[in-house]
């Protein structure tokens, strides 16, 4: 009967960097780019789900406006963690370079 070999635990297997910066990005899938000026995050112990959508107003007269789901995205925790500091550290320089992102804005 052949010994098992225990298996390593998460905490000892190190972590990988692969430099993306010079690779091509193929759309197999035709995946088209989506605009979205409203999100939401769903979350449960395994995994975090971002919903992008967009607040749809057909005319002016129109008091009801609707919401229409553009992508929804999910992540493990870990990504969608490594996620988030990439968006902070976008956002730091896009005002360093634009100027301050006013939040939340004031009602004109």
């Amino acid at each position: 009967m052949a010994m098992e070999r225990p298996l390593k635990s998460a905490a000892a297997i190190a972590p990988m960097t692969v430099d993306l910066s010079n690779v091509e990005i193929l759309n197999p899938d035709g995946i088209r780019p989506a605009y979205s000026n409203n999100a939401a995050i769903l979350m449960n112990m395994h995994d975090l789900r971002l919903l992008f959508s967009e607040i749809v107003v057909t005319s002016p007269s129109d008091r009801k406006p609707h919401v229409e789901l553009r992508a929804s995205v999910t992540m493990s925790p870990t990504q969608f963690k490594a996620f988030a500091g990439a968006v902070s550290q976008t956002l730091t320089s896009f005002e360093k370079q634009f100027g301050e992102i006013k939040w939340p804005p004031k009602n004109q």
